[in-house]
């Protein structure tokens, strides 16, 4: 048997094979809601770091966008959704620009980071 799950599912098994598992520990919903820049920043960091034998970091940060949804926290979400990827942001070689340009360069397919790349490789 293979230890792969299937990618294939739809979204309503996976969320009822992950709703039938209970949790060891809880999460409380003040946890959820405190996330810090600094936390956000954290959290992208290793989630990028990480590869794929070793998705835990990564698994975490979509943990907690998970447990804000199926807690019924929709500005909660949006605003950690929003931390991360400004921490994302503040990571990269566009960080001097403006985000929302950069969000929007993005939503349009442009890659920013291969043009700030490309201007430094020229200096």
């Amino acid at each position: 048997m293979s230890t792969k799950q299937s990618t294939k599912r739809g979204k309503k098994d996976v969320g009822s094979e992950i709703n039938d598992k209970p949790s060891a520990e809880p999460v409380e919903t003040k946890q959820l809601i405190d996330l810090t820049e600094e936390e956000a920043g954290r959290m992208v960091t290793e989630a990028m770091d990480c590869g794929p034998p070793e998705p835990e970091p990564f698994v975490k940060m979509l943990l907690h966008l998970f447990d804000l949804h199926e807690q019924g926290l929709g500005r909660e979400l949006s605003e950690s959704l929003h931390l991360l990827m400004v921490a994302a942001y503040n990571n990269s070689v566009v960080h001097s620009g403006n985000f929302y340009e950069y969000l929007d360069a993005i939503r349009k397919g442009r890659s920013l980071a291969k043009r700030a790349r490309a201007w430094i490789a020229r200096s």
